[in-house]
């Protein structure tokens, strides 16, 4: 079967129409009165209420709309990836964009100035989204943003609160299966730390949300790449029987073939040394000796010499694809001292001859707060794996959020801050001082980002138009989607992390400036393909967008 050629107009209307039939479950899932979907993973039937995980499991037999569909997915990933949260918001704000302004496309705006336009209204909103943040500044706020991310889970919020405060700053907070058959949840606090690399293969998942989870774990650090299938296959033979975290700087091919094929499914993980260069392993290697109370293979000791006995051990350690969490290591208090208090000498005896810059200071420090940190472990409870799955979605969610929080301050949530951006002074002296043409393309813009407010709106049922007339009161009252009320919001503890909302603009307007870039779509396999008369794609019966665009 040969390729065929959509042309743009075609391409894009395709696109749009894959974008809006993904979005709209996204919509469905959204604030607080936002429902779960369901998915089959293989194995069971899985619900879920996160936004990047419903648009990751759909797949459109219509090839170009399924390209609609990874577009969004792609700048909802982006955002997951580096908050953690907001695939959501991202995944509306992408569409509404991608939907403005392929309008102005239809009606002859230039594809260079929309790209322009898009760039400068970007950077105008940044401008002033920093004018609404809010620092934290106590424990009530860390409950808020907690409940708000947990879908309103009183008892995770609770716990995730007692894990922040409990763990100080120098501590990590990290979440597990609970084994309690009565569903309950409990936070628990221990020695432990963050090595930040996952294992190198998925095979080794034995627990929702792609965790590898192992107790009673012994623990092997490799100087260099692991190349020697013969004596490291001894190695792992004589290690049969103990579940073991392997680390090293890298394995060749032959070696993580045998990871892969046949060590993940015994209890094994495989993960890389985190580092950029030769030196930054090493030092991580030196760290993590003292943090396991070892010796990295290849220096001191030799892999012909390796025993259970002379590798490190931790009480258990929760693996992902990004990172491994390692509970009760067996550090050695008096060695880890030392090492404290070596690295600490660092920069307590620097003189004009031996100056280390401000950023070797700060990794001198994140190291000594990794070796001297906590972690306090929330096991999450639940009757049923469908149960278990959701609400880890929602505490992974939430404990991102007050990361981002904690991090970068937070801003008026429900879609408020972004509504007031649009509607705000600063807005309408911009465009005292632009063409028309931008001003059509700006006020396009502006509607779009007012899109996730619009939507908790209809969501409770309640008036656009009522609700935006209510909205010029406080900047701290907006939209409470729970009650269907204009309030305080920061009262009620509805806010959103500030680098939330940030990276959910960014990746939104490069994904729409991407968009709007396409001249052609190129499609391998078209036995499903079909182009509709543009009436069927863009049905104004069907979904939230048509009534709210």
């Amino acid at each position: 079967m040969g390729n065929i050629v959509v042309k743009s107009f075609d391409a894009r209307r395709a696109m749009l129409e894959g974008m809006r039939i993904a979005v709209g479950v996204v919509i469905d899932t959204f604030g607080p009165r936002g429902k779960v979907f369901a998915y089959n993973n293989g194995t069971n039937t899985i619900l879920s209420k996160d936004g990047v995980t419903a648009l990751k499991k759909i797949k459109l037999s219509n090839e170009l709309k399924d390209m609609g569909v990874k577009f969004v997915t792609e700048a909802s990933d982006k955002a997951n990836y580096h908050n953690g949260d907001g695939s959501s918001t991202t995944a509306i704000l992408t569409y509404a964009m991608c939907e403005a302004m392929n309008k102005l496309i239809n009606q002859g705006f230039d594809i260079n100035l929309i790209r322009t336009c898009i760039t400068e209204i970007r950077d105008f909103i940044f401008s002033l989204l920093t004018n609404f943040k809010c620092d934290i500044d106590d424990e009530k706020q860390i409950h808020d943003i907690a409940f708000i991310s947990a879908n309103g889970d009183e008892e995770m919020a609770d716990l995730i609160t007692q894990a922040f405060t409990s763990i100080g700053d120098k501590g990590l907070v990290s979440y597990a299966d609970s084994q309690s058959r009565y569903g309950e949840s409990s936070l628990v606090l221990s020695k432990g730390c963050e090595i930040g690399k996952g294992y190198i293969s998925s095979k080794c998942v034995n627990s929702a949300n792609d965790q590898c989870i192992l107790t009673d774990v012994y623990v092997a650090i490799f100087r260099d790449v692991v190349e020697d299938l013969e004596h490291f296959k001894m190695f792992i033979q004589l290690m049969h029987g103990h579940n073991l975290l392997v680390i090293a700087p890298d394995y060749s091919d032959e070696v993580a073939a045998f990871y892969t094929n046949t060590a993940a499914k015994d209890n094994n993980v495989f993960i890389r040394t985190p580092g950029y260069s030769r030196e930054s392993i090493q030092r991580e290697n030196e760290d993590l000796a003292v943090i396991f109370n070892t010796e990295v293979i290849g220096e001191k000791i030799q892999l012909e010499e390796m025993s259970y006995d002379k590798c490190g051990h931790a009480e258990s350690i929760v693996a992902t694809k990004n990172n491994v969490v390692v509970t009760e290591p067996s550090t050695d208090k008096n060695r880890k001292k030392e090492y404290v208090d070596i690295l600490q000498g660092l920069i307590d005896h620097q003189d004009s001859t031996h100056a280390l810059s401000s950023d070797e200071i700060t990794n001198i420090k994140s190291r000594i707060a990794k070796l001297e940190g906590g972690i306090a472990t929330i096991y999450v409870g639940a009757l049923s794996n469908q149960e278990l799955s959701e609400r880890k979605d929602r505490v992974d969610d939430a404990l991102n959020a007050v990361r981002n929080a904690l991090n970068g301050g937070f801003v008026v949530g429900g879609g408020t801050t972004l509504y007031r951006i649009a509607e705000g002074d600063e807005y309408i002296e911009l465009l005292k001082n632009t063409t028309s043409d931008k001003k059509v393309v700006y006020d396009a813009l502006m509607q779009a980002i007012k899109m996730p407010l619009k939507i908790l709106v209809h969501s409770a049922s309640c008036s656009y138009e009522k609700v935006a007339i209510e909205l010029h009161e406080d900047k701290n009252f907006g939209f409470n989607a729970r009650t269907g009320k204009v309030e305080n919001l920061i009262e009620q503890g509805i806010v959103d992390p500030f680098n939330i909302v940030k990276n959910a603009v960014l990746y939104s307007t490069n994904m729409t400036t991407q968009f709007v870039s396409i001249a052609d779509a190129i499609i391998s396999d078209v036995k499903n393909l079909s182009i509709e008369p543009l009436d069927e794609v863009i049905d104004p019966g069907r979904g939230v967008f048509s009534e709210l665009m």
